[in-house]
């Protein structure tokens, strides 16, 4: 049975329908532009998905304690001092317009108007009503009257009384998204008086004289409690706290509040004092925000800078639309399948367009490429599509393939980010190869052809062009050892480079430092206790009742709080050990000698004085023990906020409390980690095996690729050179420039990876092709150098200078992704196209006894001095 290939039976695909061909691809692009307007984004700065353990440890903890859910520190910072009357009737005025914030719109009111003609009198006017009037602190109330009568009807099963109830829970939830809102007008401060313990708020009216505001001042700041978190810098700034309800993964609504804030504290009540505003919930919101305005700046500043490399590589109206047209819809599509499946835009796959656009176009300008040169040769042009097809029909499937391989390894973790950023780059990648092979071919096919093609000549520039790559190539051929050698220099230098990287993952550096996010949290950082926060649970494994009611546990307790505080980056520790101290204090008349957690003793009165201690706070109306204990005393919430958004120092925290614990604790006394940072310390561990994982696995299928399309491991080890070379200096580049492994930075070298062997694969293909043909070896060599060599140089520029478009971006990772990719692009081109040849001097021993001619590529070089002295 005669053996068909696969360039013609895309070539009588084509060549026999190609108005079908391209009708059908010009469907399939309409097809997919139709869902993209329900493409939606996460802005979520949680990398791992709700199942990881570090997100459902954080789910628990925030089942079991209260205070725990994110939330928005809004600082004010005063002149000279906060506790002023002006500041404090700002600092009430916020914190009750806080405690109102509500997220019903007028959609939510529209959707219950709608309802109105179709139910019962009864319920209609009170429907009506919340569907009409403002909403208020009376919402809550006309909602349960509307419930109560829906329970008591008999229309309970009916269609329009479910949507309605429906409906009414939506409503209940948006009308409370702040569970707590914590700041000095309603915080309880602890007090003795009269022997008896004092839980009220620092002040009830505002004070105006200095007597009242000096006193006020004084008990707050003797409070320790509240020292760096409601009082900061001296005296001079304060914090608000808000708790949310909404989950981390209800990102939309954490965006609301966060907008909500911004402009109760800029427009509604504004005032003297700076503000700055920060927490997990505002990264989410600035994410959001950002994530808006690269996806309208992106997409254009790639076209612009895809258009012009098209122009400088063609020159021509023809060269510059078909490669345009194949990479637009192949994005198309890639989005429209994303939107499909329902997988919204993320902080990382926001970029799908550039890459796409920058991979895709490879393919096309190799197809455009070979194509004009077949009819620059003067073939016509059926027989130059035909050509085309013929020696790049299989590198192209085989570069695509490869390089979706190299992304879809970025899939294999559970960053959620990098796994559908894998997953639809990849996609990308088999889309524009499918429309590199048959869409410009069909369209070449029907677009005429101007001009006598016998007659066409390639330009000078093109011709200079050529000339250049052949003088580079037989410069570093006439001195291969040299090259070796310095080849060898770098790699090790860059293997030193590559072992100074370090690993973090930190949501505040994501942004430009004049960001009004990174200025939040720089300031918190500074002058208060920070807007990062770990947890450490602290559980009793014996049989014995309350545990952490007894006195000897508590002491290991406080001795990790002590050691807690030591720490670089700590700015505060709160706990039970924390709280009973104070109460402690406060009822012994403030002597520093009771400022401690009550010591072991087997005297009966004392033996339970800690219970004591706690049942006098409850009963004086203190509401926080859930914040530190469960119910039953058997595990401690020790709450920690960091002056650090790195997860690296969070990282070595985790590492010394591991330490100190399995140090000095009892066998029966476990302490393990949660809370946000924790997770984000989680994510780095993730993108460390990621990355490992991709790496391997990129490198092992390309390798079989290689071997698979050369049918030599000779010819697959030489491909794979330049590879190692250039994933090598990206690392090492990144370890002498301090440049983190992250959420960015861990794309880098699968995308090197998967285009990089592109290069490979189509100068080896050109060259494995002339030797066939009957050409020497050096006439092969030549004749890819100016062939496949202005291709690969042309690529990895327009490449290269796509990702430019990401340094325009706001978000730091995407910036660093953008110059790094840029100048690995560059960097695996070079590596190509010298240490390829070189390899080949060295290893194709049979051929090189015919590069003896002077007039050769490898002019200069004497190969029967290669393994002894050099010769010039």
């Amino acid at each position: 049975m005669m053996k068909l290939e696969l360039y013609k039976v895309i070539a009588r695909t084509i060549m026999g329908f190609p108005r079908i061909t391209l009708v059908v691809f010009i469907l399939l692009s309409l097809a997919a532009g139709a869902l993209l307007p329900g493409l939606s984004r996460d802005p979520s700065p949680y990398l791992l998905p709700p199942s990881h353990d570090s997100r459902v440890n954080l789910k628990e903890l925030r089942k079991t304690y209260t205070g725990s859910n994110d939330g928005i520190i809004v600082l004010l910072e005063a002149e000279d001092t906060v506790f002023n009357p002006a500041t404090l009737a700002r600092v009430k005025a916020l914190t009750l317009a806080f405690e109102q914030i509500h997220l019903v719109t007028e959609r939510d009111q529209a959707a219950l108007a709608e309802l109105v003609p179709d139910l019962p009198v009864s319920i209609a006017q009170k429907v009506s009503q919340l569907a009409t009037g403002p909403v208020d602190p009376e919402t809550w109330m006309r909602i349960e009257e509307v419930r109560e009568i829906i329970e008591l009807s008999d229309e309970t099963g009916s269609q329009t009384i479910a949507m309605l109830s429906g409906l009414l829970e939506t409503w209940m939830e948006k009308l409370s998204p702040i569970i707590e809102v914590t700041s000095l007008s309603n915080t309880d401060n602890i007090l003795g008086k009269d022997g008896k313990l004092d839980v009220n708020p620092p002040f009830d009216d505002i004070p105006i004289s200095n007597e009242a505001l000096s006193r006020v001042e004084k008990e707050v700041r003797s409070n320790a409690l509240f020292d760096h978190v409601l009082v900061a810098d001296g005296g001079r700034a304060t914090s608000i706290v808000l708790e949310l309800a909404p989950a981390d993964d209800k990102t939309d609504e954490q965006f609301d509040i966060y907008t909500r804030v911004k402009h109760i504290v800029e427009k509604e009540i504004p005032g003297p004092e700076n503000h700055y505003i920060a927490g997990l919930p505002v990264v989410t919101g600035a994410l959001g925000m950002v994530m808006e305005q690269d996806t309208q700046k992106l997409f254009p500043v790639v076209i612009l800078i895809v258009l012009f490399c098209l122009f400088i590589t063609f020159r021509k109206l023809k060269g510059i639309l078909v490669p345009l047209m194949v990479v637009i819809l192949s994005l198309v599509v890639t989005l429209g399948l994303k939107s499909l499946f329902n997988i919204p835009l993320n902080i990382i796959t926001t970029t799908l367009p550039v890459f796409v656009l920058s991979i895709g176009v490879a393919d096309g300008i190799h197809m455009f490429s070979e194509y004009r040169d077949h009819v620059l040769q003067g073939y016509d042009r059926q027989n130059a599509i035909l050509l085309t097809l013929k020696h790049l029909a299989m590198p192209v499937v085989m570069t695509s393939i490869t390089t979706a391989t190299a992304f879809y390894a970025i899939s294999m973790t559970q960053i959620v980010q990098l796994h559908y950023f894998g997953i639809f780059v990849a996609v990308g990648a088999m889309v524009a190869m499918l429309f590199s092979l048959f869409f410009i071919p069909a369209l070449l096919m029907l677009l005429p052809e101007k001009g006598n093609v016998s007659k066409r000549s390639a330009s000078k520039i093109e011709e200079t062009y050529e000339k250049s790559l052949v003088a580079m190539t037989r410069g570093f051929l006439r001195y291969p050892f040299r090259t070796g050698l310095i080849t060898v220099a770098v790699f090790l230098l860059s293997l030193f480079g590559a072992s100074q990287v370090v690993v973090d993952n930190n949501n505040v550096g994501y942004f430009l430092k004049s960001s009004d996010i990174y200025i939040s949290s720089q300031k918190l950082n500074k002058v208060a206790a920070g807007s990062s926060l770990i947890n450490f649970l602290v559980t009793d494994h014996s049989d014995r009742n309350e545990p952490f009611k007894q006195a000897e546990n508590l002491q290991y307790v406080d001795q990790l709080v002590m050691f807690l505080k030591a720490q670089d980056h700590v700015g505060k520790v709160l706990g039970l050990t924390e709280l009973i101290k104070r109460i402690n204090f406060a009822l012994n008349d403030e002597q520093d000698r009771f400022n401690r957690v009550p010591p072991p003793s087997k005297d009966a009165a004392s033996k339970h004085l800690t219970s004591q201690l706690l049942l006098l706070y409850e009963n004086g109306g203190g509401d926080t023990l859930s914040d530190y204990s469960d119910s039953e005393y058997k595990q401690l919430n020790i709450p920690v906020i960091l002056r650090t958004n790195s997860s690296r120092d969070t990282y070595k925290l985790d590492n010394k409390v591991k330490a100190f614990v399995n140090r000095n604790f009892p066998s029966h006394i476990k302490v393990a980690v949660s809370g946000s940072a924790n997770v984000s310390v989680a994510a780095t561990d993730e993108i460390v095996r990621g990355q490992m994982v991709s790496l391997m696995v990129s490198f092992a299928v390309v390798l079989v690729m290689l071997f698979i399309t050369f049918r030599s491991l000779t010819y697959a080890a030489i491909a794979i050179i330049p590879l190692v070379m250039t994933v090598t200096i990206n690392f090492g580049i990144m370890g002498f420039l301090d440049i983190p492994l992250d959420i960015g930075t861990a794309v880098i070298s699968s995308i090197v990876i998967g285009i990089g062997v592109d290069y490979a694969i189509h100068y080896l293909s050109r060259l494995k092709a002339d030797l066939q043909k009957g050409l020497t070896f050096s006439e092969a060599l030549e004749n890819t150098v100016s062939r496949s060599g202005k291709a690969i140089v042309s690529n990895a520029a327009t490449v290269g200078l796509g990702f430019v478009a990401l340094w325009f971006s706001v978000l730091t990772p995407l910036v660093t992704m953008g110059w790094m990719i840029t100048l690995t692009m560059l960097v695996s081109a070079f590596c190509t196209l010298v240490l390829i040849p070189v390899m080949l001097v060295f290893i194709e021993k049979r051929s090189l006894d015919e590069i003896i001619d002077q007039t050769s590529v490898l002019q200069g070089l004497d190969p029967r001095n290669i393994g002894s002295t050099q010769t010039n």
